[in-house]
């Protein structure tokens, strides 16, 4: 990097998750000058965000001192309920003022989409789905290790016919013990021409956001939106708004 523009480039990058904070914290150490322009964004925020704390500030002071001089035969519950409204506004607004410019992190983003499927209902005669109803009584309970004992082999039996759905359990029960990348590793294994597979790659891209992972997750999630009638289409494109504010 050479010139102002190119700094301002790279650290709009790394504020929308292009670039991991290793590498940027490694880059910004031996170039003085991107060091320079970073710190420079950053008291420009500060600057901005305290400014505007300040205008909200004086806008309740102003709409209490209002408060203050209505008659006082105002009911009084109202003016309670009125004042908690300023001070909510407030709130409201700081929390988007510090946030503002900041794209949100991969394991907020994780939080806010993870919903963890509920067992399956298959039952059959049989010592193999033996197995697996208790298996699926355990991860209803989540007892998630147990889970994972008792699938992990059977998934591996010649004919198992619930085998891809199996290994997506197997990665789910990971995930929720935070094996994360033993979950990334089960995912992988479900197979491409299953019914599974967009279970597959939703929870991939989800997993990848958890561990910080940004440009691996954006990856699969524009493989998602590239899929009109992928079940998590939508949700794909929100994360991927989110990503690159």
């Amino acid at each position: 990097m050479s010139t102002l523009k190119d700094h301002q480039e790279y650290i709009d990058r790394f504020r929308s998750g292009e670039i991991s904070e290793t590498d940027f914290t490694q880059r910004i150490e031996s170039n003085a000058d991107l060091k320079q322009e970073f710190e420079r964004h950053q008291k420009d925020l500060q600057v901005i965000r305290s400014a505007a704390k300040e205008q909200l500030r004086k806008k309740v002071l102003t709409a209490l001192e209002k408060h203050k001089k209505k008659s006082a035969t105002v009911f009084l519950l109202k003016r309670v309920m009125q004042i908690a409204a300023v001070f909510a506004f407030l709130a409201a607004a700081i929390f988007l003022i510090q946030n503002m410019n900041q794209p949100k992190s991969g394991s907020d983003l994780f939080a806010n989409h993870f919903v963890l499927p509920d067992a399956a209902g298959e039952r059959n005669a049989n010592a193999q789905s033996d197995i697996w109803n208790e298996a699926m009584i355990n991860y209803s309970n989540q007892d998630f290790k147990k889970t994972i004992e008792l699938l992990s082999p059977l998934v591996k039996q010649d004919g198992f016919p619930f085998a891809n759905r199996g290994n997506l359990y197997v990665g789910l029960s990971q995930l929720m013990l935070n094996e994360n990348q033993k979950a990334l590793e089960k995912f992988d294994t479900i197979d491409v021409e299953s019914s599974y597979i967009q279970d597959a790659e939703w929870f991939r891209a989800l997993v990848l956001l958890k561990m910080e992972n940004i440009v691996e997750a954006k990856k699969i999630l524009q493989k998602i939106v590239a899929q009109p009638r992928h079940y998590k289409n939508k949700e794909a494109v929100e994360i991927l708004d989110n990503i690159q504010k």
